[in-house]
């Protein structure tokens, strides 16, 4: 199964450092780019009779959830026009724990408990184990200034208790070392996702995140409009 990489797009210059996070990265000699956090498995996207795959879109301003907000500045999110409240509080769910990866990808090695707040099972064990990768490497992620990153959900539907999201995202975080400030990698990439997401004590909780679709290079995949 080709699993994304913890941190690294197209970077000739980072090439033995994207290789070295093995257990996290796609295959070295691709030719497409793997974004920073997003798992990879390469398969398509099972469509469901609930998802919204073709309503209008609008970029919200953050909207009020019943959990706790990220430590971070939250991720630019563009939903369709036309959701429920329970679907807004799926979406903006995931948003936020985006948000509180990426904060906690600031200080990896320190940061681990913070995913659980927002991440279960397969995600929480994913997104741990980048967070060791970056730790053990002595790298870590900052925003880009300014950042293009945006979250865009084009896709949503809720059964019970359990929720999937098809998403196209935008990613520009920079990889850098933290002793030295040195940056690996700022390459800004798109990339199509699908979150599988369990309400689980009151609240919704990212259980998994493939890749399922394309993803590229540059923003033109999940720009606006």
């Amino acid at each position: 199964m080709d699993r994304g990489p913890a941190g690294s797009w197209w970077r000739t210059a980072a090439a033995v450092v994207v290789c070295g996070l093995a257990a996290l990265t796609a295959g070295c000699g691709d030719d497409k780019p793997s974004p920073k956090t997003a798992k990879v498995t390469n398969t398509t996207a099972s469509s469901t009779s609930n998802t919204s795959t073709s309503a209008p879109t609008t970029t919200t301003k953050p909207t009020t959830t019943t959990t706790s907000p990220p430590k971070t500045q939250p991720l630019p999110l563009i939903l369709p026009k036309g959701l429920n409240p329970v679907e807004r509080e799926v979406a903006t769910a995931y948003r936020d724990a985006m948000s509180e990866y990426f904060y906690a990808a600031r200080k990896p090695a320190s940061s681990q408990r913070l995913l659980t707040r927002w991440f279960s099972g397969a995600a929480l064990a994913q997104h741990r184990s980048r967070l060791q990768a970056f730790g053990h490497d002595g790298q870590a992620l900052r925003p880009a200034l300014p950042s293009r990153a945006a979250l865009n959900v084009v896709g949503l539907s809720v059964a019970g208790s359990s929720a999937r999201l098809r998403t196209c995202e935008i990613d520009d975080a920079v990889v850098f070392v933290e002793r030295t400030g040195k940056v690996v990698n700022d390459t800004v990439g798109a990339y199509q996702a699908r979150i599988d997401m369990s309400l689980i004590g009151g609240r919704w909780l990212v259980r998994d995140r493939v890749l399922a679709g394309k993803h590229e290079e540059g923003v033109k995949l999940c720009a606006p409009g």
